[in-house]
């Protein structure tokens, strides 16, 4: 828009002058480990402060309709509570995700909901392109689960085909063309562009491979694992150890 718009742990800064100067429209205000995503088809900046999965605090969420300058709070649904977790599907739309039920809120209004998730409890949720995607604990176990109608139903997700069974699966949005990717830790060795209905091997080279291993390793070494994004133009960018990838 019409400047950078950057977070530190606590808070957002924002810069009209190409990074010359920084200011913080919050003020004094603290957030907890703040992340800002353009929402494209609103034209707004939605910025969820949550803690990080190692220290997850109860969600705010803020949004800004003028490239942030202004931010003004989106009340979430109070039956969510501290535990719900939020995001976006980039496009208009904020999700909250409690451990049984999701919402939805178009362009900031009211939230739609509650829709039931599946399983006893839902430990993560997360949308992939046009697909959501459940981690739901039924008994000891757990499975993953998709919908395709924004939360309204929901079936197995079966890794079967490209085998992987079992608890040790997981199953994360790859960030990149609504893609999906899915193995064991280290790292997943599969992706799919078209909600899993087809999967090709994981873009990982022998070196980002490497520092997932290590990082996998509790004597620790890699904090942040190696995983894969996009660009706001849509170009693909995978991230390890001291090194980005750009890729068509």
């Amino acid at each position: 828009g019409r400047g950078l718009v950057a977070t530190t742990a606590e808070t957002v800064c924002v810069s009209r002058d190409e990074g010359r100067s920084w200011s913080s429209p919050l003020g004094e205000a603290r957030l907890a480990a703040p992340e800002v995503s353009r929402m494209s088809r609103a034209e707004t900046l939605a910025l969820i402060a949550q803690g990080t999965d190692e220290s997850p605090a109860a969600p705010r969420v803020m949004l800004s309709r003028d490239d942030g300058d202004r931010w003004t709070p989106l009340a979430l649904p109070p039956a969510a509570g501290p535990e719900a977790r939020v995001f976006t599907d980039n496009e208009r739309t904020v999700f909250v995700a409690s451990p049984t039920q999701l919402w939805s809120s178009v362009d900031g209004r009211a939230f739609e909901g509650p829709r039931a998730l599946p399983g006893e409890r839902a430990d993560r949720v997360d949308l992939c392109g046009d697909t959501l995607i459940a981690r739901a604990h039924m008994g000891a176990d757990y499975f993953h689960h998709r919908s395709d109608d924004l939360g309204r139903t929901w079936r197995a997700f079966r890794l079967g085909a490209i085998g992987l069974e079992g608890n040790d699966v997981r199953v994360r949005c790859l960030g990149w063309r609504g893609g999906i990717e899915a193995g064991v830790d280290p790292l997943p060795r599969s992706w799919s562009f078209d909600g899993g209905h087809a999967w090709e091997r994981a873009d990982y080279d022998a070196k980002a491979q490497r520092a997932a291993r290590q990082g996998n390793d509790p004597a620790g070494g890699e904090s942040v694992p190696p995983h894969c994004g996009s660009t706001p133009g849509g170009v693909r960018v995978c991230v390890d150890r001291g090194r980005a990838r750009i890729g068509e």
